[in-house]
């Protein structure tokens, strides 16, 4: 990573009174799109940007007393190096050792081919835990984000490793007790199965991820149609 910045914004009250000011001082705003103000500083972008639609842009609560004040961007040369950036963190055994107990769960993955030899892949649900206190497990460039937010800035493979193993994590979560009688259900098959802990029930489920695809038809003709006895509004 260069040690550069590409871009500062600073979130502002009066969008028009703070694109004055600095007009008034002889900088020359470049075009935009409503909502915002830019200026070049040969090779910075200095933006200027209502602190609410900020806040609203982080998640924020506007009413919070805390309020934004700036951001710092830092865009890439190529799409390459983002996955340089943001290369999503995956733990050897060894490593993972200290978050492994009885009551989580490791997940079967699969297993991926390496240049040298194959690794298995395990999830491990460690939401229970405070983010502060694993602080010391991680390195102190690695952070927690939410997959939605960076699964289009990294790689494809490991994307989609992480978007499985959210989904069957979250599966679980939803399945702790059976559906049909209430009791207590027990992971097996390595994660891919939970048995009902009642021997009168003994019901067995599985994963059940919701894949989901968005697609275009093009030159498609689609024909619609209801049974006779369903009145048409």
């Amino acid at each position: 990573m260069e040690q550069r910045v590409s871009l500062i914004t600073l979130a502002v009250d009066d969008l028009p009174q703070a694109v004055a000011f600095y007009q008034n001082i002889g900088w020359q705003a470049a075009q935009t799109g409503p909502g915002v103000a830019a200026f070049n500083l040969h090779g910075t972008v200095f933006g200027l940007y209502p602190w609410i639609s900020m806040a609203a842009d982080m998640g924020l609560d506007p009413q919070l007393a805390m309020r934004p004040s700036m951001t710092l961007g830092y865009n890439v040369r190529e799409k390459t190096e983002v996955a340089q950036i943001l290369e999503p963190l995956f733990m050897t055994a060894t490593e993972a050792g200290a978050l492994v107990a009885p009551h989580r769960q490791l997940i079967y993955l699969g297993k991926r081919a390496q240049a040298s030899e194959a690794r298995y892949l395990f999830a491990l649900d460690i939401s229970d835990l405070p983010e502060d206190g694993l602080a010391s497990q991680f390195s102190q460039q690695s952070y927690f984000a939410e997959l939605r937010e960076i699964g289009p800035m990294i790689d494809g493979r490991d994307g989609s490793v992480m978007a499985y193993a959210r989904a069957m994590l979250y599966w679980h979560y939803r399945h702790i007790y059976c559906g049909r009688c209430g009791q207590k259900t027990i992971v097996q098959k390595l994660g891919h199965q939970r048995k009902c802990g009642s021997a009168s029930c003994g019901e067995m489920h599985f994963p059940r991820t919701d894949p989901a695809v968005i697609m275009l038809g093009s030159h498609l003709h689609i024909q619609l149609s209801h049974p006779l006895n369903y009145l048409a509004f």
